[in-house]
């Protein structure tokens, strides 16, 4: 076999290996790597991102009941919890299907962190804590119909359920009466949203994912949460991610850091 055989078997073999198979669009994404979950300690094996003594919590669910069971393989929402009350559940989607399958060993489960890849719509997402607000981001593949439903709950005793309302394209806010205690929560976009629509459950964020920027960035979400007043819900995402900004890894790498040191504090003791 000559030479110029060779080189066109090269390069007909490096043309099958770089077109065989399709990646998810977000693997080169921060949370891609060291996949494993993490249950180690059962105080950390809950899939839900949190903060040390913390308020919130963010983390998946497998049906509208707001439960997340190991043994199903499909993702119904992103469920927001504060104080333990369920206020919010996002759910990121590119089709019409309101739930996406997904695979454990895209799961990453670790103190102040969750992410997961859903093959059913090529999407992943991540998200991290702090004391009173939950940060994350949602990677899109590149498509002119992501959405992005944020859904009010019903909550025990709540008189009027959650109520939320869109103030612009990149701020949202709502509230929750229960008995005279009242919650407010605000959400931040890192993006704004091309489209919204106001439904009796929530509403819809539309997204042009074709922008080369949020497919590759993904799209941030800050929910704040406060028992005092809107503003207090606004200024706790102003406050507790002033250093992060948008930057999500900086927001996790603060909270493993307080994970670590709360962990630390406690074996010492």
């Amino acid at each position: 076999m000559n030479r110029y055989a060779c080189l066109w078997i090269a390069i007909f073999t490096l043309l099958c290996i770089s077109c065989g198979g399709k990646k998810p669009s977000v693997e080169k994404t921060p949370m891609k790597s060291d996949i494993r979950l993490d249950e180690s300690d059962n105080e950390y094996s809950s899939m839900a991102a949190t903060y040390p003594d913390g308020n919130v919590e963010m983390g998946p669910v497998n049906n509208t009941a707001g439960v997340y069971c190991r043994a199903d393989s499909v993702i119904a929402g992103f469920l927001f919890r504060y104080v333990g009350n369920k206020l919010l559940s996002l759910f990121p989607t590119t089709t019409d299907s309101l739930q996406h399958s997904f695979a454990h060993r895209f799961e990453v489960v670790r103190p102040g962190y969750y992410s997961v890849w859903m093959s059913g719509g090529d999407i992943a997402t991540e998200w991290t804590a702090t004391p009173n607000t939950a940060f994350g981001r949602v990677y899109f593949p590149r498509t002119a119909t992501s959405r992005l439903y944020m859904e009010q709950l019903p909550v025990t005793g709540c008189r009027h359920g959650v109520t939320i309302q869109a103030e612009s394209d990149t701020v949202l806010t709502g509230y929750c009466t229960v008995d005279t205690d009242t919650t407010y929560f605000a959400v931040f976009l890192s993006d704004r949203a091309d489209t919204m629509l106001q439904r009796e459950s929530g509403i819809v964020l539309g997204f042009d994912t074709t922008r080369p920027h949020l497919s590759k960035d993904g799209i941030g979400i800050k929910i704040g949460c406060s028992s005092v007043g809107m503003r207090e819900a606004q200024h706790a995402i102003y406050e507790e991610t002033a250093t992060a900004g948008w930057h999500f890894k900086r927001a996790a790498d603060e909270a493993a850091r307080a994970w670590t040191a709360y962990h630390s504090l406690n074996a010492s003791e």
